[in-house]
């Protein structure tokens, strides 16, 4: 089994231990100090509990031993991590390691175009995934909207990082090891590294074009695989959360909904219950709005932080403090999990299966 490093290893890349480890061994996972500690847990990043993998502060001594690079999906605004990313893939090309690059390679940065051009000199394998599938700017012939004839599970978050990102991967996963062809879109760089599709699903037409946008997009990946399920991941959450989040205020949810019909969603929310009435109200409400059902809601260990002035902005319980019974949550409409859970995930799945693929006996 091949080893791999990660660098700089941050909170994106947090989804990606679990299943990545099961086509690799983790060799380290590289960050400054500023983000973990030589040798802390990387548990710290969520206020999990421990998983067993710990921070490497030396670019040098995490990448020697390593068969594989991954070099992470870095801004070039944020100036000290950037300029570390870079730091690693120089050393990572320089031993002639395999690379699999997220930089955005179209950012006009003369440093990386240099160090691409030793990349194709050097006796590295060099794996640049910047680029993803887009909406095609014009609608060539009538405007029609495509059907597709397998179901459509959409995975929505209540704010970004409340664990959509590994809820979406473990649920592609888990159908393909379940045997089924499952397309899985989202706007995730890192999908590359499953055979999962990145597609950047943002257009700038009018919203009643992006609807025929996003159908034809779609339509054209699925006509390609002839998949059992389509899995979608939408980056903005499906609703506003308050006069402060406004997020797209659902927009780009409603616009996906018209052009891909789900069939039913997996939403991924904060911790804390709210009580009955809200998700009762909220079920009905994505019913009418979306055209499709919460088969299942997530619990995180997230909470909105009440000192941040950024919208969106969350902070982690502790996984000895957010300990809430799965009951207290229940609902008429909907069934609540924590799906970093192994057996409850299992329970979740089973119920989405079953729900999609495994008709009565009798149903015609």
């Amino acid at each position: 089994m091949k080893k791999i490093s990660i660098a700089p290893f941050t909170i994106r890349e947090y989804s990606l231990i679990e299943h990545l480890e099961s086509r690799y061994s983790i060799h380290s996972l590289i960050s400054p100090k500023g983000i973990g500690l030589e040798n802390q847990d990387i548990s710290i990043l969520k206020n999990e509990s421990k998983k067993g993998y710990r921070f490497t502060n030396s670019i040098e001594s995490g990448i020697k031993g390593a068969d594989i690079v991954i070099i992470s999906e870095v801004s070039k605004k944020d100036f000290s991590l950037y300029q570390f990313a870079i730091a690693a893939l120089t050393y990572a090309v320089e031993l002639g390691k395999e690379i699999y690059c997220f930089l955005d390679l179209n950012n006009a940065d003369t440093q990386l175009d240099d160090i691409v051009r030793d990349c194709e000199m050097s006796n590295a394998k060099c794996h640049f995934y910047s680029g993803s599938i887009h909406i095609s700017e014009k609608l060539l012939g009538n405007l029609e909207l495509y059907k597709f004839n397998v179901p459509v599970l959409y995975v929505h978050e209540m704010v970004p990082n409340c664990d959509g990102y590994y809820v979406f991967l473990k649920l592609a996963l888990q159908f393909r090891n379940a045997g089924k062809r499952v397309l899985a879109i989202s706007e995730d760089k890192y999908n590359s590294l499953f055979g999962l599709t990145y597609a950047n699903l943002d257009s700038r037409s009018y919203l009643s074009e992006q609807v025929f946008h996003l159908n034809r997009l779609v339509y054209n990946l699925y006509k390609d695989s002839y998949p059992n399920i389509i899995l979608i991941r939408l980056s903005n959450p499906i609703l506003k959360y308050d006069d402060k989040n406004f997020f797209d205020c659902g927009l780009m949810a409603y616009a996906m909904a018209q052009a891909v019909p789900g069939d039913g969603s997996v939403y991924c929310s904060l911790s804390g219950s709210p009580g009955r009435d809200f998700w009762d109200g909220l079920s009905d409400s994505i019913s009418a709005k979306f055209g499709y059902p919460i088969l299942a809601v997530h619990i995180s260990n997230c909470i909105m932080d009440p000192s941040s002035n950024d919208a969106g902005c969350v902070v982690h319980l502790p996984s000895d403090v957010d300990q809430v019974s799965i009951p207290m949550y229940q609902s008429r409409s909907c069934k609540f999990y924590r799906l970093k859970n192994q057996d409850e995930f299992e329970d979740a799945f089973r119920m989405i299966n079953d729900e999609f693929f495994n008709l009565p006996y009798g149903v015609i």
